[in-house]
């Protein structure tokens, strides 16, 4: 995705983060999940890509009561 992560569309992009893991979750039977993150060509510039990425596991992870789950 070429979309950047912002402060603007923090709470979006969390949202959908954290729709997307409830549903993959719903397929297993217990409490972890491990989420794949881009392809073999997305991390041209890696160092944006592990921004954007702990930005948004910061996002949820100071939200608990609003995400309920803990991102690493």
């Amino acid at each position: 995705s070429t979309m950047r992560f912002s402060k603007q569309s923090a709470s979006e992009q969390a949202d959908a983060f954290a729709k997307m893991a409830r549903t993959r979750s719903s397929y297993y039977r217990h409490n972890l999940l491990m989420i794949p993150y881009g392809d073999d060509f997305m991390h041209t510039h890696a160092f944006r890509s592990f921004d954007d990425m702990d930005d948004l596991m910061n996002v949820i992870n100071t939200n608990p009561q609003r995400y309920n789950m803990t991102v690493r």
